[in-house]
């Protein structure tokens, strides 16, 4: 997506999200078995964020109505913390601090 498709992709969503969310997830292979991200063919939710297995964090949006979609994963904690902080400017929602 280049500058301007990106703006009106933002533009789009403002309005239709209230809140962006992150968690801590874990990688599982073809058996359902805890795998390095590598290896991962699905990203399960971990229950705990100090859980030694999380392998990648998700970044939400939450739709009223319609509950939460995965925009996208990062590698750490820290940067899903600025994913977040970045989308809840663009979209003008309220950050917390």
């Amino acid at each position: 997506m280049n500058k301007e498709q990106t703006q009106e992709f933002l533009k789009n969503l403002e309005g239709t999200i209230d809140n962006i969310e992150i968690h801590p997830l874990i990688g599982l292979d073809e058996n359902m078995n805890i795998c390095s991200y590598k290896e991962a063919v699905n990203f399960e939710e971990a229950l705990d964020e100090e859980d030694d297995d999380i392998i990648a964090w998700g970044v939400y949006v939450h739709k009223p109505g319609e509950g939460i979609s995965c925009l996208f994963d990062v590698m750490d904690k820290e940067n899903a913390i600025q994913a977040e902080l970045v989308l809840r400017k663009l979209l003008n929602l309220e950050v917390d601090v």
